[in-house]
């Protein structure tokens, strides 16, 4: 029987056999038991079955065909391959969602830890090189360098993984294997169409110098503008997707509320999505002095995997670019605002921040003329860079209890407890966040046609 790589995107998959044992590195194996999706969709059931380790593979096979398209001798195949491959192995569970939380409270950033982890590099979220990443090994990628036909250099690879050296804007760039791969496959699970050979067209549209720097035929400018119109329907489609971001947001609370206390630490970023689950829906019998707060994470993890949400305190749209860099350079920011309408309604309020990816700018490229009589290469930007926030009001009682400045509740005339009404609280967070952010004209409750407004235009 033939032992054939099928992918869901691009068919056969034609690695050479020391490129499919590399495969079977625990490092990389882990990544199929971590999901591309940052939750287990509901609305979505197909983008929740998709892996991290699928996207590598593709994001490796986008690399074999930009290699053979440009001729690159044997050992720059492989280094740009590998690095390809590899470029996701500290990908913690869940994505973004636990990233977001270990890089405010330890400095996590999964591209670091990845470069660090193919060099051999140790940390605080690897103590030794062998420290085991998956199924109790360690990593093999160095070991199994050695068995290739060709002598390649580690450090190569270590540097396209960050960005660097010739062939690391591939990997990491305005416009790379990696988020073309990540955008078209994700937008073929959640179930939009999509053109399958898009992501192979745009890689094979590229040139590249001597220095590294990529370009673009004017020609073939189409192709960037086609992968922003998909990724823009994808992005949309998440931001439209309520009933899961509140789950997101759960988890995220779950996770936070661990690391606080103590149950999650620098070493458990290695763990799989099944393992964080089940670890954390047991956190209540873990020996810790703070038991009520361990039995509420287990809690709320359990309400997740049961598909239940806390109550949706409003969704709002906060337009304005200046408050958008301040959120990107500061991953507090979500914190400050959930104090400060915990104090306002004396309740838990959870907020959940979401940046606003529909937009993107291409930016930093060249494109070429069609031949020598027809012009200079000129650099171009393609697109438009994002400015909008989705922040995502919570709270995990039912009914909100009016309550004094002593936090006592106010009773009506049958001394029963008044209760917030939907449009009262809304009004109440939309004036604060108003009076936050400084703009009011820039933020109002998200209205969710201002997303679908341009769905599926070209």
């Amino acid at each position: 029987m033939k032992n054939e790589l099928i992918d869901t995107l691009y068919g056969s998959i034609p690695f050479n056999s020391h490129i499919r044992r590399l495969l079977e590195c625990p490092e990389l194996l882990r990544l199929k038991e971590v999901r591309m999706s940052n939750i287990s969709f509901v609305n979505f059931p197909g983008f929740s079955d998709s892996s991290r380790y699928e996207h590598s593979i593709g994001t490796g096979y986008l690399a074999l065909r930009l290699s053979e398209k440009w001729g690159l001798p044997q050992k720059d195949s492989y280094e740009l391959v590998i690095a390809a491959l590899f470029h996701d192995v500290a990908t913690p569970a869940f994505g973004h969602v636990m990233e977001s939380v270990y890089a405010k409270k330890f400095g996590f950033d999964h591209e670091e830890v990845t470069a660090w982890i193919i060099l051999g590099k140790t940390s605080k979220f690897m103590k030794t090189p062998k420290e085991p990443i998956f199924a109790g090994e360690g990593p093999r990628l160095r070991h199994m360098l050695r068995t290739l036909p060709e002598k390649v250099d580690i450090d190569n690879i270590f540097h396209y993984v960050s960005g660097k050296g010739k062939l690391g804007r591939m990997i990491k760039g305005s416009v790379d294997l990696d988020n073309i791969d990540n955008v078209v496959r994700s937008a073929l699970h959640i179930g939009l169409h999509v053109d399958k050979t898009l992501p192979t067209k745009l890689v094979e549209s590229f040139d590249i110098d001597n220095n590294g720097s990529i370009s673009f035929r004017y020609e073939n400018s189409y192709l960037i503008k086609e992968w922003l119109r998909v990724r823009r329907d994808l992005y949309t489609h998440l931001l439209l997707n309520a009933y899961d971001l509140n789950r997101e947001c759960m988890l995220r609370y779950a996770i936070e509320q661990a690391v606080r206390f103590g149950i999650l630490n620098e070493w458990h970023w290695r763990m799989t999505d099944v393992e964080l689950i089940n670890y954390l829906s047991r956190s209540s019998v873990i020996e810790t002095e703070h038991k009520k707060e361990s039995e509420e994470i287990s809690r709320v993890i359990n309400e997740v995997r049961l598909c239940r949400r806390f109550r949706e305190l409003g969704l709002y749209w906060i337009d304005n670019s200046e408050f958008y860099k301040t959120f990107r350079d500061n991953l507090a920011l979500h914190e400050a605002i959930e104090n400060g309408l915990s104090t306002l309604f004396k309740a838990r309020i959870v907020v959940y921040i979401v940046p606003d990816k529909t937009s993107r700018v291409i930016d930093d490229f060249m494109l070429t003329p069609l031949g020598p009589l027809m012009g200079h290469s000129r650099t171009a930007d393609i697109g438009h860079g994002p400015t909008s926030l989705l922040v995502c009001v919570y709270s995990q009682q039912p009914t909100l209890v009016k309550r004094d400045q002593d936090g006592r509740p106010i009773l009506a005339e049958d001394h029963s407890q008044q209760k917030y009404a939907t449009s009262e609280v809304r009004e109440i967070v939309l004036t604060y966040l108003r009076e936050w952010v400084g703009c009011p004209e820039h933020v109002n409750l998200f209205d969710p046609t201002l997303l679908t407004a341009n769905i599926g235009e070209e």
